[in-house]
C-alpha cells in the first residue's frame, strides 16, 4: 500500500512539473513573439511562436486538471471581442490582414484567460524582455556606427517596402537597428528599461553598476530612434509608478530626492549638449533640437504633431458620420489615402479616435472599460504592496505592469497600438500579471478566513 502511495505521489508531482514547464514555456514563447514580430524575421516564422505559445499554455492547463478562473475582466474583454469580430463580418472586411488581426486578438484573450499563475512563472519572460531590449539597443548603435555594414548585411533581410522606410528614416537621422521602424525599436528598448529599473532595488553594488551601464546603453539606443513621444511617456510612466509605490509618510522626502536627481540629470545633459559641436551631423543633437522645437512650439501654440492634427480632424469627421457602430475596422486607413500621403493611407495615430471612428461609441466603451478597470486595480495593488510584506515578491511584477499600462494609455494618444501587435501584446502580458496577482490575493484572503 505504501509503495502504491509513493508511485501515485511521484506521478502527481510529474504532472505538476509538466504543467509548470508547459505554462512557463508558453508565456516565454508569447513574449518571444512580441520581441521579434517587428524584426526582419518573416511573418510566417514569427506567427508560429505566437500560436505555439497558446498551444503549450492550453495543454498545461489541461494537464493540471484545474478549472479556468473566469473574472469580470475576461467577460469584459470577451464582449469587446464579439463586437470586434461582428464589426469585421458585417462590414464585409474579411481578408488576409483582418484574419491575422482576429487571430492575434483571439490569442491575446486566450492568454489572459488561461494565464493566471504565480509571479515566478513570468521570471524568464521578463528576463527575455530585458535581453531583447539590450540586443535592439546594440543594433541601433551598430546601425549608426557601422552604417555601410548595416546596409550591406542587415537591410536586405527586410521586405522591400520596409527597406524603403528604413532608408527614409536613416536620411532623417533616425536609426531602426534590427526593427522595421523606429517606433518599434523604441518600444522594445523602453520595456527593457522598465524591467531594469523596477527589478534592481536590492542588487549588490556590482549588479547595480552593470544595471546602470545597461541603462546608459538603452537610453542611447532610445535617443538614436529619435522618438519624442516614447521618451516623454516613458519618463512619465516611470515617475508615476515610482511615486505610487511610495508610502504616504515618505512621499514628500522621496519626491524631493527624485526631483533633485532629475535636476542633476538635466544639468549633466545640458553640460554634455553644450560640449557637443551643434553643427555636427549627430542624431543626438538633432533629437535634442527636435525636443526643443517641440517644447517651444507647444508653448507658442504651433502644430508639432507631424501632420497628426490633420488625421485627428478627419477621424473626428468620419466618427460623426457613424457614431454608434463606426465605419469599420481599419477603414480609416482606406479612407485617408491622399490625406497626408498620395500613395497610401494612415491610421489615426490615436487609439481613442481610432476606436470611435472604426468601432463607434459601443466599441470605444467596450475597449476602454476593461483597460481603465485593470489600470485602477493595478494602482490599488501598488498601494496594497506598500503595507503587505507577505505579498512583496509580486512588487516588481506589479510595478512593471503599471509602468507598461501607463505607457500604453499615454502612447495611445499618438500611436497605433491597436494594430502594432508588439505594443498590444506586451500590454496584455502586463495585464495578465495584474490578474494573476488579484486571483492569488483572493485565494490568500479566503485561506486567511
Amino acid at each position: 500500500m505504501e509503495s502504491y502511495n509513493q508511485i501515485y505521489k511521484h506521478q502527481q508531482n510529474t504532472e505538476i512539473d509538466i504543467k509548470i514547464n508547459l505554462t512557463v514555456l508558453g508565456i516565454f514563447l508569447f513574449t518571444f513573439y512580441v520581441s521579434i514580430t517587428k524584426s526582419f524575421l518573416p511573418f510566417n516564422v514569427t506567427i508560429l511562436f505566437l500560436l505555439s505559445s497558446i498551444v503549450f499554455i492550453v495543454f498545461g492547463k489541461l494537464i493540471s486538471k484545474k478549472g479556468i478562473t473566469f473574472t469580470r475582466v475576461d467577460v469584459l474583454w470577451f464582449l469587446f471581442y464579439i463586437l470586434f469580430v461582428l464589426n469585421i463580418s458585417f462590414n464585409n472586411l474579411i481578408n488576409r490582414q483582418t484574419i491575422v488581426d482576429i487571430s492575434v486578438y483571439t490569442t491575446a484573450l486566450l492568454f489572459l484567460l488561461f494565464v493566471k499563475v504565480n509571479i515566478d512563472y513570468y521570471s524568464s519572460s521578463l528576463k527575455l524582455i530585458k535581453l531583447m531590449g539590450i540586443v535592439y539597443a546594440i543594433s541601433a548603435v551598430f546601425h549608426y556606427v557601422f552604417t555601410d555594414e548595416y546596409l550591406s548585411y542587415i537591410l536586405p533581410l527586410f521586405e522591400l517596402e520596409e527597406q524603403i522606410e528604413v532608408l527614409e528614416l536613416q536620411r532623417n537621422n533616425s536609426y531602426t537597428g534590427f526593427t522595421n521602424q523606429t517606433a518599434h525599436l523604441a518600444g522594445y528598448i523602453l520595456s527593457a528599461i522598465g524591467v531594469i529599473i523596477f527589478s534592481s532595488k536590492k542588487e549588490k553594488f556590482s549588479a547595480k553598476l552593470i544595471s546602470i551601464l545597461l541603462l546608459i546603453l538603452l537610453i542611447y539606443g532610445l535617443l538614436l530612434s529619435a522618438k519624442r513621444a516614447h521618451l516623454i511617456f516613458t519618463i512619465i510612466a516611470i515617475l508615476l509608478t515610482y511615486l505610487f509605490s511610495i508610502n504616504n509618510k515618505r512621499i514628500v522626502q522621496n519626491t524631493i530626492r527624485l526631483l533633485s536627481g532629475a535636476i542633476v540629470a538635466i544639468i549633466i545633459a545640458i553640460f554634455l549638449y553644450n560640449s557637443i559641436d551643434n553643427d555636427s551631423d549627430s542624431p543626438i543633437v538633432d533629437f535634442i533640437e527636435e525636443l526643443e522645437y517641440t517644447i517651444v512650439g507647444l508653448l507658442e501654440g504651433e502644430d508639432v504633431s507631424n501632420g497628426r492634427i490633420t488625421l485627428y480632424r478627419y477621424s473626428w469627421e468620419l466618427f460623426k458620420e457613424k457614431p454608434i457602430t463606426g465605419i469599420g475596422w481599419k477603414e480609416f486607413r482606406e479612407n485617408s489615402i491622399g490625406l497626408i500621403n498620395n500613395e497610401k493611407g494612415s491610421h489615426p495615430h490615436n487609439i481613442y479616435l481610432q476606436l470611435l471612428t472604426e468601432l463607434g461609441i459601443i466599441g470605444f466603451l467596450l475597449f476602454m472599460i476593461p483597460v481603465m478597470y485593470v489600470y485602477y486595480k493595478t494602482f490599488l495593488l501598488l498601494r496594497f504592496l506598500i503595507k503587505d510584506n507577505f505579498f512583496k515578491n509580486w512588487k516588481f511584477g506589479i510595478q512593471f505592469s503599471f509602468f507598461t499600462q501607463t505607457f500604453f494609455v499615454l502612447y495611445g494618444l499618438t500611436g497605433n497600438l491597436l494594430t502594432d501587435f508588439n505594443f498590444l501584446l506586451i500590454y496584455f502580458l502586463s495585464v495578465s500579471i495584474t490578474m494573476s496577482a488579484l486571483v492569488k490575493l483572493n485565494l490568500i484572503d479566503k485561506k486567511r478566513v
